[in-house]
C-alpha cells in the first residue's frame, strides 16, 4: 500500500486542482497527507480521509475504514464517481453495528412520530357539550343525542376535544324550573374540572333567552358557558345547527370569553345573556339584543369582542344554588287597553309569590291593574314593573305613583321574572329586591 501511494504521489505538494481520476482516487483513500489549514484550491483537492472511529474493544486496528470526503476535489462527475468507487473494509463487529444502527433509528423515529401525533390532541382544550333538546336535535324521525350532535358538526377537531352528554331531548318548554336548577348544578360540576375550558349548552330557541339568563345568574365561574340552538331542523340542507355549534365551541375556547358569564352564540353573533332576545321565528339570524346589540362576533377568522358586559353576573353573582332547593312561582301579566286587575289577584290566590307586569310604554298600567297591584303589595307580594316595548325601560321615577313597586329598568318582563324568582328563593325582601334590580 505504501509503495502504491508513493508511486502515485505528485512531485510537488500541494497537488494541482486538475489531476487524473485514478490519482485523485488514491489521494482520497490515503490518510498520510498533512492537513491543509486554509480553504484554497489545495485544501479542496487534499485527500480528506480518516479512520473510522470504532471503539478499541469492538474492532481491531486492521479493521480501520477510510471515509472519503466525496464533495471535495475535482469536478462534480469525478466526485460522484469517486464516491461510488470507494471500497471499505468492515470487521464483523462493525458490520453488525452498521446493520443494527439504522434499524434502531427507524424504530425510534417511528415511536417519536406516533407519540408526536398524540401530543396536539392532548394539548387541546376540553369542552363539554350538554344537549337539552330543542329544534337543534329534532330530526324528522327522532331526536338526536349530544354525541350525535357532535358527530354531525364538522370542523370541531382543530378547535378542541369536545365531549358530549344528553340532559334532555324534548322541546324547550318541556323543561321545568327544577330541571333548570339541576342543569345549572351539572354545568357547575363540569366546570370544576381543572382542564375544562368551557361548556356549550344546546337547547330550544323558544325559551333560550330565559335559560341563558338563569345560567348567567347561577353559575359562578370565570369560564365561559355558551348557549346555542337552531331554527331549522337537522338533516336538511339549510340546517343551521352544526354551524351554531361550531361557533359556540369556538367562543368557549377563546381566552377573551373568560369572565363574561353565560353567552349566547347564534349565526356568528355573540350576545350577553342579560339582553339577548329572540326576534325572529324563521330567520337563522333569530336573536338580537335589547337596545345594545351583540357584544362580539365569531367567524372563521376568530372571536372578537367589541365591548365589556356591564351587569353583575358569573363569579360576582350572589345567587347560590346550594341555598336554593326550588324556585317560587312568579307570574308575568300583560298590560293592555282596559286590562282588569283580577288576573293579578287570581295569580296571588293561586300561589304566586311575585308578579311581573309587562306594562305599556315606560311603565303605564291600566286603572284596574293599579288597584290589583295595591292589593298585592298589601299581601306582601312584590310586584315588578317592566316594559313590554322592545328596548323599553322603566325607571324608578315611573313607579313612584304606587309605593312599593319595583322598577325592572331595561330588563325584559321574562328576564325580570327569572331575577325575581332567584331573589325570592335566596330570601331577599324589601330594599334588597330593589338593589338586585339595580345591580343585575
Amino acid at each position: 500500500m505504501t509503495r502504491l501511494l508513493r508511486r502515485v504521489r505528485p512531485a510537488a505538494w500541494p497537488p494541482q486542482f486538475v489531476q487524473a481520476p485514478e490519482t485523485r482516487a488514491s489521494l482520497r483513500r490515503s490518510h498520510r497527507w498533512s492537513y491543509v489549514p486554509y480553504r484554497s484550491r489545495a485544501y479542496y483537492a487534499r485527500p480528506l480521509a480518516r479512520r473510522h472511529r470504532i471503539h478499541h474493544r469492538h474492532a481491531r486496528r486492521a479493521h480501520a475504514v477510510l471515509w472519503a470526503h466525496t464533495e471535495r476535489g475535482g469536478t462534480q462527475p469525478e466526485r460522484l464517481a469517486g464516491a461510488r468507487a470507494q471500497d471499505r473494509t468492515f470487521g464483523s463487529s462493525e458490520l453488525t453495528a452498521r446493520v443494527l444502527f439504522p434499524a434502531r433509528v427507524i424504530v425510534c423515529l417511528t415511536l417519536l412520530l406516533a407519540t408526536a401525533g398524540l401530543r396536539p390532541a392532548a394539548a387541546q382544550p376540553r369542552v363539554r357539550l350538554i344537549a337539552t333538546g330543542g329544534t337543534i336535535a329534532n330530526q324528522a324521525t327522532r331526536r338526536l343525542t349530544g354525541p350525535e350532535l357532535i358527530a354531525q358538526t364538522a370542523g370541531l377537531t382543530p378547535l378542541a376535544r369536545v365531549e358530549a352528554e344528553t340532559f334532555a331531548r324534548g322541546p324547550s318548554l318541556a323543561l321545568t324550573l327544577a330541571d333548570w336548577i339541576q342543569l345549572a348544578r351539572r354545568v357547575t360540576e363540569v366546570l370544576a374540572s381543572a382542564d375544562m375550558a368551557g361548556v356549550v349548552v344546546t337547547g330550544g330557541t323558544d325559551t333560550l333567552e330565559e335559560l341563558a339568563w338563569f345560567l348567567d345568574l347561577t353559575i359562578r365561574s370565570d369560564r365561559p358557558v355558551v348557549v346555542t340552538g337552531a331554527i331549522r331542523r337537522p338533516g336538511t340542507v339549510e340546517s343551521d345547527g352544526p354551524q351554531n355549534i361550531l361557533r359556540a365551541v369556538q367562543v368557549a375556547v377563546s381566552p377573551a370569553a373568560s369572565n363574561r358569564g353565560t353567552l349566547v352564540v347564534f349565526n356568528g353573533s355573540v350576545f350577553e345573556a342579560r339582553d339577548v332576545e329572540k326576534v325572529s321565528t324563521a330567520s337563522p339570524d333569530a336573536f338580537g339584543s335589547r337596545g345594545s346589540g351583540p357584544v362580539g362576533r365569531a367567524d372563521e377568522d376568530g372571536v372578537v369582542f367589541s365591548r365589556d358586559i356591564r351587569s353583575r353576573h358569573g363569579v360576582r353573582s350572589e345567587f347560590d344554588l346550594a341555598r336554593i332547593p326550588a324556585l317560587p312561582r312568579v307570574d308575568v301579566l300583560l298590560t293592555y287597553q282596559d286590562a282588569p286587575g283580577d288576573l293579578i289577584t287570581a295569580a296571588i290566590r293561586n300561589g304566586a309569590r311575585g308578579v311581573v307586569v309587562a306594562s305599556a310604554g315606560a311603565g303605564a298600567i291600566a286603572e284596574g291593574e293599579a288597584r290589583a297591584v295595591e292589593y298585592a303589595l298589601v299581601k306582601g307580594v312584590p310586584v315588578v314593573l317592566a316594559s313590554r316595548v322592545e328596548g323599553g325601560s322603566v325607571s324608578t321615577d315611573e313607579v313612584t305613583v304606587i309605593k312599593g313597586l319595583i322598577a325592572a329598568g331595561d330588563l325584559s318582563p321574562i328576564k325580570a321574572r327569572v331575577l325575581l324568582m332567584l331573589a325570592l328563593a335566596q330570601g331577599l325582601r324589601g330594599p334588597d329586591l330593589e338593589r338586585v334590580f339595580r345591580e343585575y
